[in-house]
């Protein structure tokens, strides 16, 4: 089940404040610190800690919520499913058209090259 902060949607806002405390640290210039090394090092390892940990929360809790979507539409993960291999399959096709014209191309070039040698022999 949900708790209360994923139900809340605080897992989104907290990941976005993770995100934030990331961008802040690389954004600040270096110049404006008056910080020794070792704690800007630590501050940098418990703000992505914080976003990994934030990340792993938005994960499960997605998670989740795709799992109650497929309990109670199993229709539409079909639907899903079905649009995905349709992709997959068109994805396919034009790569084995790209090949074949490749293959086109190559014999062309080949034959190109057969033909002086056979006029050469005789």
């Amino acid at each position: 089940m949900l708790s209360m902060e994923e139900y809340n949607g605080d897992v989104i806002n907290n990941f976005r404040q993770a995100v934030k405390a990331c961008l802040t640290l690389l954004s600040v210039p270096v110049k404006t610190r008056h910080i020794e090394a070792d704690e800007i090092k630590t501050t940098a390892e418990v703000a992505t800690h914080r976003l990994i940990e934030a990340a792993r929360r938005s994960e499960r809790h997605f998670n989740r919520l795709y799992a109650l979507f497929s309990a109670y539409c199993p229709e539409e993960v079909l639907k899903e499913e079905m649009n995905d291999m349709k992709q997959e399959i068109e994805r396919k096709k034009n790569m084995i058209l790209k090949h074949e014209e490749k293959m086109i191309a190559w014999e062309q070039i080949l034959s190109e090259t057969d033909t002086p040698m056979t006029e050469n022999l005789m």
